[in-house]
């Protein structure tokens, strides 16, 4: 077992954590053990504990805008199936058949019903099984009884989150305030214009923590966006700004960072307008970013915005998707194309520079010789959402 932890129940005992739940600035507080990026063991109890009980981000509703038209996809592990019905409503099943357990459908694309390859059961968009070739020889077989399983799925601000504890709290509840917090930026408006899809040889809270801390810009990031040295990071005595995470309800941790002009550009590319309706708003002056727990990243510009679709898909393997949106109006530009690549570059680049380094700190962990390391005060945002994820897995909060 890892870091000297004799047995699978030692990786769940809450002693091993205490310096990993410590707050930032106390004395001996850590970042995580290795295992917890690293072992299988602890990867299973994360999609059980975590996972299983959370309101599960999926993207855009853009991608199932038409009656027919549906989404297969996996997530930790778990097939889901999202359907657009003849009704227009959204729904989410398991993508799996109620005779055999056959998955139905794969991708993406648009069908006038299902119909499982394995033996022919067929399903309406709304999930009821409309026929199962031969069952009428069963005795007390029902249809009504076998439709497709059903999975909790919501929006909020054209965004698609599903949940598969049926005991969890509404998304509106997981979300606690944000969207007084974002409604300025009208999700329901953007449109999204650029996605890329990354396979990756690491733990996905990896990828969750990078995002969330900007210590390693000056590093990672010296010949792209610290080309020229930002005033968020302290140009003059090389310290960061207090970007802390804001208090409030939710199961989210957020930050905003002030300043002048967009971050969502190389410097010298030119872009678009801010948006008119962040006008008077503090939003018009600054970045506002943050995590919806466990994993759905997001950054929040005057010009635009981007997130991350992080599914995890073992404890050494994360698929990590990247969407761009764009106000409609910007969108209808006859000049938009041009004028979207400039963001599309840079988007492109820092998250090529980020990835490297990403990869990379799942080798090191791997090693023999990896430990939990001390917490920087600029961390405090991943150290946050270290504490939440423990909460989770061990045995609620401390502290």
């Amino acid at each position: 077992m890892p870091d000297g932890i004799r047995d699978v129940a030692g990786l769940f005992d809450a002693a091993v954590y205490t310096a990993s739940r410590r707050p930032v600035g106390d004395p001996g507080a850590t970042g995580l053990p290795p295992h917890c990026y690293t072992s299988e063991d602890w990867y299973r109890a994360e999609v059980e504990r975590i996972f299983m009980r959370s309101w599960i981000f999926l993207g855009r509703v853009q991608r199932v805008p038409e009656a027919g038209d549906y989404l297969a996809l996996d997530y930790a592990g778990v097939p889901l199936l999202i359907l657009r019905g003849r009704d227009g409503v959204l729904r989410a099943f398991a993508n799996s058949c109620r005779h055999r357990g056959a998955k139905l459908l794969e991708g993406e694309g648009n069908c006038r019903g299902i119909a499982c390859p394995y033996h022919g059961w067929a399903y309406g968009l709304d999930g009821s099984l409309r026929g199962a070739p031969g069952m009428e020889r069963s005795a007390g077989f029902d249809k009504a009884e076998h439709g497709l399983k059903p999975v909790r799925l919501e929006t909020w601000g054209g965004f698609m989150f599903v949940c598969m504890d049926p005991e969890a709290s509404d998304l509106a509840t997981w979300l606690g305030d944000l969207s007084e917090r974002l409604g300025p930026y009208d999700f329901e408006d953007m449109v999204p214009t650029y996605r890329v899809e990354y396979d990756l040889a690491c733990n996905w809270k990896i990828m969750v923590e990078n995002f969330l801390e900007y210590y390693h810009t000056p590093y990672v990031h010296r010949a792209s966006i610290y080309s020229k040295p930002v005033a968020f990071l302290g140009q003059d005595d090389g310290q960061m700004a207090d970007l802390s995470p804001e208090p409030g309800p939710g199961e989210r941790v957020c930050f905003f960072m002030p300043h002048e002009g967009t971050r969502a550009l190389m410097d010298g590319d030119a872009g678009f307008d801010p948006m008119p309706r962040l006008a008077g708003h503090r939003h018009e002056a600054g970045t506002y970013s943050g995590c919806i727990l466990p994993a759905a990243m997001f950054s929040c510009h005057q010009d635009c915005m981007w997130f991350l679709e992080i599914y995890p898909e073992g404890p050494a393997r994360t698929k990590v998707v990247q969407v761009g949106c764009f106000p409609k109006a910007a969108t209808e530009r006859p000049d938009f194309d041009e004028v979207a690549a400039h963001y599309y570059k840079r988007w492109g680049l820092v998250m090529g520079e980020d990835l490297a380094m990403i990869e990379s700190v799942q080798r090191g962990l791997e090693g023999p010789f990896a430990e939990a390391g001390p917490v920087h005060h600029v961390e405090d945002k991943i150290h946050a959402i270290r504490r939440w994820w423990l909460d989770r897995m061990l045995d609620g909060p401390v502290g």
